[in-house]
């Protein structure tokens, strides 16, 4: 199959990366705060099912930010959510800057461009042996 480590590397590398948001919704939820623990399992599991459902080759003529977009959504929120809201009794108000860490988050849109499955593909040749 061609091009397995690129469908490996998105597959593994957005559940792997995002693995956070499960086992922070476990904690969460095991320790009695179930509105922080539910509403990050769901942000998980979305995040699963865009990252398998809108797969680049699936779509290989559209830009990757937009395949990107729908599991940023799932993210985004469920970091916030982790960090604002799972901490009860921590008056976190004020305290905007601790969001800057997502800032670096963002690169690939400005990074890819629209850049798609297909101009990625074109651009490696594969080997004829």
């Amino acid at each position: 199959m061609l091009y397995k480590g690129e469908k490996l590397g998105w597959t593994i590398g957005w559940i792997g990366g995002s693995c956070f948001l499960f086992i922070g919704a476990v904690l969460w939820l095991v320790s009695g705060n179930l509105r922080a623990g539910c509403v990050a399992m769901v942000c998980y599991i979305l995040l699963i099912f865009f990252t398998l459902k809108l797969s680049p080759w699936k779509y290989p003529d559209t830009p990757y930010w937009k395949l990107l977009l729908p599991s940023y959504i799932c993210l985004v929120p469920g970091i916030i959510i982790l960090f604002f809201i799972g901490f009860p009794g921590e008056d976190l108000s004020g305290q905007w800057h601790n969001l800057l860490f997502l800032l670096p988050m963002m690169t690939p849109f400005l990074t890819m461009g629209r850049r798609t499955w297909n101009n990625s593909v074109a651009t490696v040749k594969p080997k004829t042996d």
